[in-house]
């Protein structure tokens, strides 16, 4: 939380609110345009990743976000829940895909990662 607004209000004090908050927002450092993986190097400004050995997988814009928030998550378990709410905008219980399976199957396959040593599945959890 950044702030709270007391009851009862005026539509021109939150209004304000949301206008600080969103200044202090801006101000603040933006994430990184590239990381370092096994292997090579991730670029989220033009969504590839480049290998030592020369070798280039493009990134589709939800692989790229999937990938650099499970980066961010720094070896935390992330349910497949948190993904769909975060990163798809969609209410979980209220939503029956696979699309995240499918979109961790693909990164595995761009990232060479067949043993599951860089994407780990953990079972009924989520991804880490």
């Amino acid at each position: 939380a950044d702030d709270y607004v007391v009851k009862p209000f005026s539509m021109k004090e939150l209004l304000a609110r949301v206008d600080a908050v969103l200044r202090r927002t801006c101000e603040r450092t933006a994430p990184s345009d590239s990381r370092a993986v096994p292997g090579g190097t991730v670029d989220f400004k033009d969504r590839f990743i480049a290998f030592g050995d020369g070798r280039r997988e493009d990134l589709s814009e939800r692989e790229c976000d999937l990938l650099r928030y499970l980066l961010d998550s720094q070896g935390r378990i992330v349910s497949r829940e948190e993904i769909l709410r975060n990163l798809w905008g969609l209410d979980p219980d209220r939503t029956e895909t696979r699309t995240i399976d499918m979109h961790i199957m693909h990164l595995r396959t761009k990232l060479g990662d067949k043993d599951q040593s860089l994407l780990a599945t953990v079972r009924g959890k989520g991804y880490c």
